[in-house]
C-alpha cells in the first residue's frame, strides 16, 4: 500500500524517534482492533484493575479502546502503535518495545512514487553507567535520483559534571533536477555558509548562556554535472539540558517577528512549563542506560515507519520514572491554572499530590498503544506498574475523586486483593460503609469488587484483611467463574499470576482460560473446582500440551495447582475419566506360578507418567507399580490357589478410583501337583521298596 508523508511529519517522527530510543524498545502492534462502525465523541469504554498487596502498595492495570470524533482538519495523522514490556533482569531492568508509525495514504502519485523508492535504516548503540553514557548513531536516508543522507553520530555524557559532547559527520547529496537546484544554487549555499554557520553558532550559545557551545563546519564538498555532495562536521559540548532550559527561557514565540537588537520576549510560562518537562526526559538522575539498541526502517509495502530494539537500565527506574510524571502533572497544572472547571482543577492538584507522595515500582510495566485518528479510535493496554501510595485511603479518595468529575458507565473499576509470598488481602465492604459507598455491580468471593466509574462514593473506607498466603501463588489476579447444574449454582474460583487475556469459558468437562505474561517468567495457576462438576482425573492442557497439576481434596472442592512458562497460553482445566488397558502374557498358568500383568493409563490420548497403579485379582490388591514417561506399567503376580481369577489395573485420583476392564487368569495343578497322583505315586513307592526288601532277603537264604 502506498503513502505520503510530509515533511513536517517526517522531521518531527525523526526527532521524537531518536529522543525517545533510550526507552523505546520493540515487534508489530500486537493488539487486536475492530474497525468502530459509529463514531462519538469521547466514547471510551475499558476496566481500571487495582490490586491491594499486603505492603500496601496498588498495581494498576488499565484497559482502554475509544471510538473518536474524526478530527476536521484536512491534514492525515498517522497511525501510531507501540508495544513496551519490562523484566527485571539481574538487578537492572530490561525493557524491549517496538511498533510502527503507518503513514496516510498520498492522492498525489508522484508522492507515492517517491516512497516506494524511499529508503531509512537508523541503528543507534548505547551503553554506560551510573557516571557516564556513550551512544553511536548511524543513519541512512535517500530518494534515489533526489536525495541522499548518510549521518553519524557520537556521543559521551558525563552524569556527575552534567557535561555532554556530541560529533556528528552529515553528508548530503542533492539531484539538481529532482530538486529544482542548479550548480549556481548550491555555489550560493557554500559562499554563504561561513555567515550563516556564524549566525547559528552565536545564537545557540548566546541563547544557552554560554552553557553550549555549537560549531559547525562545512568540510568538504563538490559539485557534479547532474548532483552535488556537502559534507558536514558539527560538534555540540557543554550542558545540554541546562543549556537548552536557558535557551527555552530566552526563545521567542513564532509570531513574533526577529527585528535586532529588539530584545527576545519570553515565551507564555504555561508553554515554558511543558517544554521543561519534556526536558526532563532527557535528565538521567535516578537511572541510567547500561546497554541499548535501537533500530527504525521505512517499510515501503506498508508505508510504515517499523522500530524495534531494548534498553538495560540500571539505578532505581521508578524514581526516574516519577521524577518525569511529577514534571510533566506540574506542566499541566500550571497550563490549567485559573483556567476551566474547578473540579477539574482540583482533581488535577489531587492526582499531583499523589503521585509525588508516592513511590513506583515499574520493573514489569507492560505498555500497548494503538492510536488511529483518521480511522476514528484509539486503544491503550498498561499493567505491571506498582504504586506505593502515602496509603490505601488516600489513593482510594483520589480515584473516587476522579469518578465524580469524570463519571462513565461505560468504564469498570474493580479494587482486588492480591498477595506476596507470606500473606494475601481480601477486600469487603464494611456494613458500617454500605450506605456510603456505591452499590457494586459484582462481588467475587472476598477478594474483587466492581463497580461502574460513577460516583464511587466513600470507597476509601473498604475493609481490607490480611491473611496468610494458603493459596501458593504471588501477586495473584482473582477469577471467579459461575455454573449452573440442576438448578444449583456452582463457583469456580481461579488464582494466577498471568494476565487474563479472555474470560473463561465453561464446557461439560473443561473450563478454557486464555492467559499470557512476560516470556522467560513462570506461571501459575491455582484453582478451586467443586467436586460435583468434575467427573474423572484433572489434569490440564497448555496450548495442547499435557500438564499434570498437583491435586487435592478441600472440603467439597478440588484445589488445582500448575505451573507453566509464560507466554501467551490457552490453559484447559480438564477432567475426564482415566483410559487402562491390561494385558497379561498369558491366561493359565500353574498354582505358585508368576504372571505378568501389563498395561498402560492415558487421559484424553495423553500418557500419564510417573503415576502409582495398583494390579488387583478378584478385588485384592497384589501389586503396586508406577507409570513410565510412555504411561505403560507392567507388575509380576505369584498365583498361590487354584481357580479363576479376574485381574484389573486400579488408578487412585484423589478421592476416586477408576479400573480398567477385567482379564481372566485360571490356575491349575500341574499333575505332579495332584494330591491323588502324588498319594498314588507315594504308595507306589512304598510297594516298591517293599518288594525290594523282600526279594533280597530271599536271596540271602
Amino acid at each position: 500500500m502506498r503513502r505520503r508523508i510530509p515533511t513536517f511529519y517526517m522531521i518531527m517522527l525523526l526527532a521524537l524517534t531518536l529522543t525517545t530510543a533510550s526507552s523505546l524498545n520493540a515487534v508489530r502492534c500486537q493488539a487486536p482492533y475492530v474497525k468502530p462502525t459509529v463514531l462519538r465523541p469521547g466514547n471510551v469504554s475499558g476496566v481500571v484493575v487495582l490490586k491491594i498487596y499486603p505492603d500496601d502498595s496498588v498495581g494498576l492495570t488499565e484497559t482502554f479502546e475509544a471510538n473518536l470524533e474524526k478530527p476536521r482538519w484536512n491534514v492525515s495523522i498517522p497511525r501510531i502503535c507501540i508495544n513496551m514490556t519490562s523484566r527485571p533482569v539481574g538487578g537492572k531492568v530490561e525493557q524491549r518495545a517496538s511498533g510502527f508509525v503507518e503513514m496516510p495514504e498520498s492522492p498525489d502519485p508522484k508522492v507515492e512514487e517517491a516512497l516506494e523508492k524511499m529508503v531509512l535504516d537508523i541503528v543507534a548503540k548505547g551503553s554506560g553507567n551510573e557516571n557516564e553514557t556513550k551512544w553511536h548513531v548511524n543513519a541512512n536516508f535517500s530518494l534515489p535520483e533526489t536525495i541522499e543522507v548518510s549521518v553519524e553520530l557520537s556521543s559521551y555524557g558525563n552524569v556527575v559534571e552534567k557535561y555532554s559532547d556530541i560529533n556528528i559527520t552529515l553528508e548530503v547529496t542533492l539531484y539538481y533536477e529532482a530538486l529544482n537546484m542548479t550548480k549556481s544554487d548550491v555555489r550560493d549555499i557554500v559562499v554563504a555558509w561561513p555567515i550563516l554557520r556564524g549566525l547559528i553558532e552565536a545564537a545557540v550559545i548566546q541563547a544557552s548562556d554560554e552553557l553550549i557551545d555549537l560549531s559547525i563546519k562545512l568540510e568538504d564538498y563538490t559539485i557534479g554535472p547532474d548532483s552535488a555532495t556537502l559534507l558536514f562536521e558539527a560538534r555540540v559540548s557543554g550542558n545540554l539540558v541546562e543549556g537548552l532550559r536557558r535557551f527555552i527561557e530566552k526563545s521567542i514565540t513564532p509570531s513574533t517577528p526577529v527585528t535586532p537588537p529588539a530584545p527576545m520576549p519570553e515565551i507564555p510560562k504555561e508553554a515554558r512549563e511543558v517544554l521543561e518537562a519534556m526536558l526532563s526526559l532527557l535528565e538521567t538522575r535516578y537511572a541510567w542506560v547500561e546497554d541499548a539498541e535501537f533500530n527504525m526502517t521505512w517499510d515501503r509495502e506498508d508505508g510504515a515507519f517499523v522500530f524495534e530494539g531494548y534498553t538495560v537500565y540500571g539505578g532505581d527506574l521508578g524514581k526516574q520514572y516519577k521524577m518525569v510524571w511529577t514534571t510533566l502533572l506540574r506542566a499541566q497544572l500550571t497550563f490549567m491554572a485559573g483556567k476551566g472547571r474547578e473540579d477539574v482543577q482540583k482533581l488535577a492538584l489531587e492526582v499531583y499530590d499523589l503521585v509525588t507522595n508516592s513511590e513506583f515500582d515499574v520493573d514489569e510495566l507492560t505498555v500497548s498503544m494503538d492510536v488511529n485518528l483518521d480511522e476514528g479510535y484509539a486503544m491503550l493496554n498498561l499493567s505491571g506498574l506498582k504504586i506505593k501510595p502515602k496509603s490505601i485511603p488516600d489513593f482510594l479518595s483520589v480515584v473516587s475523586l476522579a469518578s465524580e468529575v469524570m463519571p462513565s458507565n461505560r468504564l469498570t473499576l474493580v479494587v482486588q486483593g492480591s498477595s506476596d509470598a507470606e500473606e494475601m488481602v481480601e477486600v469487603e465492604i464494611p456494613l458500617a460503609a454500605e450506605e456510603y459507598i456505591a452499590e457494586p455491580v459484582a462481588v467475587g468471593g472476598r477478594y474483587r469488587i466492581e463497580w461502574r466509574f460513577k460516583k464511587l462514593g466513600a470507597i476509601d473506607r473498604l475493609k481490607l484483611i490480611k491473611k496468610p498466603n494458603t493459596i501458593g501463588i504471588i501477586d495473584f489476579n482473582y477469577i471467579e467463574v459461575k455454573k449452573t447444574v440442576d438448578g444449583a449454582e456452582y463457583v469456580v474460583e481461579i488464582f494466577t499470576n498471568s494476565s487474563l487475556v479472555e474470560m473463561p469459558t465453561f464446557a461439560d468437562d473443561r473450563l478454557e482460560i486464555t492467559v499470557s505474561g512476560v516470556e522467560g517468567t513462570l506461571g501459575a495457576l491455582n484453582a478451586s473446582i467443586p467436586k460435583t462438576l468434575v467427573n474423572g482425573v484433572i489434569v490440564i492442557l497448555v496450548d495442547g500440551e499435557l500438564v499434570k497439576p498437583s491435586v487435592k481434596l478441600m472440603g467439597e472442592s478440588y484445589v488445582v495447582y500448575a505451573t507453566y512458562s509464560h507466554s501467551l497460553r490457552k490453559l484447559e482445566i480438564v477432567w475426564s475419566p482415566p483410559d487402562i488397558k491390561i494385558t497379561v502374557d498369558r491366561s493359565e498358568v500353574d498354582v505358585g506360578g508368576e504372571v505378568e500383568v501389563s498395561g498402560i493409563l492415558r487421559v484424553l490420548g495423553n500418557p500419564m507418567a510417573g503415576e502409582k497403579v495398583n494390579i488387583v485379582v478378584d478385588g485384592v490388591r497384589l501389586a503396586e507399580t508406577v507409570t513410565d514417561e510412555e504411561g505403560r506399567f507392567s507388575a509380576r503376580l505369584k498365583l498361590e490357589k487354584e481357580g479363576e481369577f479376574t485381574v484389573k489395573a486400579v488408578y487412585d485420583f484423589v478421592d476416586q478410583s477408576f479400573e480398567s476392564e477385567g482379564v481372566m487368569v485360571k490356575v491349575v495343578l500341574a499333575w505332579y501337583q495332584n494330591p491323588v497322583i502324588l498319594g498314588g505315586m507315594a504308595a507306589a513307592i512304598v510297594v516298591a521298596i517293599a518288594v525290594i526288601v523282600i526279594l533280597s532277603r530271599r536271596r540271602s537264604f
